[in-house]
């Protein structure tokens, strides 16, 4: 979104305006996919995605990701969105 800080550390999570998913580091290696929510959301997914998709519904306030490969649904946000969204 519009307002989310830019010149310092940035919190991965919807209450700072930013919606994401990708790998978490969890002891040895990136080995675990989550929905950086608060707390982080854990993934189980079928097959490890190439690329990512992204479809935002800005007026049906929703994000979702999902695997471009295969279309697979991996996860969803809800939100109210107010201000323009990057």
């Amino acid at each position: 979104r519009e307002s989310v800080r830019r010149k310092e550390k940035i919190d991965f999570a919807p209450e700072e305006g930013i919606w994401a998913v990708g790998l978490n580091w969890k002891g040895k290696n990136w080995d675990q996919y989550q929905a950086f929510t608060s707390p982080e959301t854990p993934l189980s997914l079928c097959e490890r995605p190439r690329k990512i998709g992204v479809y935002l519904d800005y007026e049906g306030g929703w994000v979702a990701f999902y695997n471009a490969d295969n279309m697979a649904p991996i996860f969803t946000f809800t939100a109210a969105f107010t201000e323009k969204i990057f």
